[in-house]
């Protein structure tokens, strides 16, 4: 297997091995400085553009596919009444039970005499 992949390698699965060590090597080193890797990561989401997956569906059906959209009809939702309800009875009003009046107070008032 080693000999196959080191000198034959069909599948150039080994073809950029020492490239991609090197880029490895690289990213590690990059890393370990936080504020050049702040720079790097900033720069490349601000060059990143707008990327929408619709619109890309469509750059590669127009440029790569040589394709068209088809209009398929959908059918439109029916509106549907609701059934009309009976409004809700309000239910009666109970009587009211008449509170007992408060009980006056009978402590009497003593006034001293001097």
């Amino acid at each position: 297997m080693v000999d196959s992949l080191t000198n034959v390698d069909p599948y150039m699965a080994l073809a950029d091995f020492a490239d991609y060590q090197n880029a490895q090597r690289r990213s590690a080193q990059v890393y370990a400085d936080k504020t050049a890797f702040a720079k790097m990561s900033l720069m490349n989401i601000s060059g990143a553009g707008i990327f929408s997956a619709d619109r890309a569906v469509q750059e590669y059906a127009e440029n790569i596919w040589h394709t068209h959209p088809v209009v398929v009809a959908q059918p439109r939702p029916q509106k549907v009444a609701a059934a009309a309800e009976k409004p809700a009875e309000k239910p009666a009003k109970k009587p009211t039970a008449k509170k007992p009046a408060a009980k006056k107070s009978a402590t009497k008032k003593t006034t001293k005499k001097k």
